[in-house]
């Protein structure tokens, strides 16, 4: 975003505007697709959840004709879908959905919010409210989950891991475009049955590598290492202190739970493409962490073959997986090492609701302060995100502790 948005987030009084953009899918003539009307969102959500297998999902989102009236605006004949050659028939067509803000000078910014196959329309009509539709529908992960396979497929067992899953998707749903981290792990064939979800096997495939795979809020499908939230930069720091600007946070649940919060993760590999099983070990080897277990530092292909005796207080608490890809020891003790640095933070959680911020992410790093709830300021990783499309409703994120 501009200089400008934080700001404007951040000011005594904000202005929203929202967009819906009509896109055709894409395709090999048009990768993007061609934009066939804006909308104005006057309803409805964007929920964004980084812990879902499906990343963004839109509910209940009302449309009115761009730029009538939200006073005067009401669907008709003409958006009212009826054959599916329709603008809003569900019948393949794209919703980009934006939320943003009017600057001073009267110029606006946008942030996307994603890019969703439109799956279920509803048209309604009352004495109270007239005539209205709403529409929801999922992220194009949602569309790759749809194409089940009408024949088993497998993967070739011996590109690396980049290269199987650019060709599982393509092979599932063509013309999308990919944004996957180049890799040198060479997963171990997988093999997937008629019916099976492809978006279920490129997610497998995927986490077999230590991946994380969803598509952005632009529709790209995205597969990289799971990030690492201590080497992630602060995108804001909200501080609801005295006397401090800040402060458009207007409530907070945080939770304190160590309920089966592991702080050692084992990860096993064995299977027909495996002569003899790898077991890994991940432990929290951070001091400072509530779930301290020992301090020396787990790495992959040098000491994660053994689990050294605990040191902290936190009650051992173990947690294992099972995989059919790692063809190494390295690559095996890389899964479990994901596995243990996204769990990390997770027994410290928050709850809380800002008046607006659109542009924010799943997988953001923010700063909290407030005084009576979270003590000192302290660093949380967003989880997930609802975003109302209305001009007045909060918007709420959920997030884990970064452990510093």
């Amino acid at each position: 975003m501009s200089a400008e948005w934080l700001p404007a987030m951040l000011a005594d009084v904000l202005t929203i505007v929202t967009q819906g953009q009509v896109w055709t899918p894409p395709s090999s003539v048009n990768p993007n697709g061609v934009l066939l009307a804006t909308f104005q969102v006057t309803k409805g959500q964007v929920i964004i959840d980084a812990t879902n297998a499906i990343r963004r999902a839109a509910q209940a989102i009302q449309l009115i004709p761009y730029p009538m009236d939200p006073l005067e605006g009401v669907p008709n004949a003409v958006t009212t879908p009826d054959v599916n050659t329709d603008l809003l028939f569900p019948d393949g067509n794209e919703i980009v959905l934006l939320k943003g803000c009017v600057y001073s000078d009267g110029s606006t910014e946008y942030a996307q919010l994603g890019r969703l196959l439109m799956e279920d329309v509803e048209i309604y009509k009352n004495a109270q409210n007239g005539l209205y539709i709403t529409l929801s529908g999922r992220d194009r992960g949602g569309t790759i989950d749809r194409a089940k396979f009408t024949v088993p497929y497998a993967t070739d067992g011996i590109s690396t891991l980049d290269v199987q899953l650019a060709a599982l998707i393509n092979y599932a749903v063509p013309n999308l475009p990919l944004s996957i981290t180049p890799s040198l792990f060479v997963p171990a064939q997988m093999t997937f049955n008629i019916n099976d979800s492809p978006w279920t096997a490129a997610l497998a495939l995927a986490a077999s590598g230590g991946y994380e795979l969803f598509p952005d809020a632009y529709g790209v499908i995205t597969a990289r290492p799971v990030i690492n939230p201590q080497t992630t930069p602060v995108s804001v720091t909200y501080d609801g202190s005295a006397g401090n600007t800040d402060g458009i946070v207007t409530s907070i649940q945080r939770s304190l739970i160590t309920t089966a919060i592991p702080n050692v993760i084992v990860s096993i590999a064995q299977g027909s493409n495996i002569p003899t099983p790898f077991i890994s070990y991940w432990w929290d080897s951070n001091p400072t962490s509530p779930t301290f277990y020992n301090a020396t530092v787990p790495v992959p292909g040098v000491n994660m073959t053994y689990l050294p005796t605990r040191q902290g207080s936190y009650p051992m608490t173990s947690t294992s997986q099972t995989n059919a890809a790692a063809t190494t020891q390295e690559q095996n003790d890389t899964i479990a090492q994901s596995i243990g640095v996204a769990g990390l933070g997770t027994f410290e959680t928050i709850d809380f609701k800002i008046r607006d911020n659109p542009a924010h992410d799943a997988e953001d790093v923010v700063g909290l302060f407030e005084p009576d709830t979270t003590v000192t300021s302290k660093l949380y990783l967003i989880n997930t995100i609802t975003v109302q499309m209305d001009e007045a409703s909060e918007m709420e994120i959920k997030a884990q502790l970064v452990i510093t």
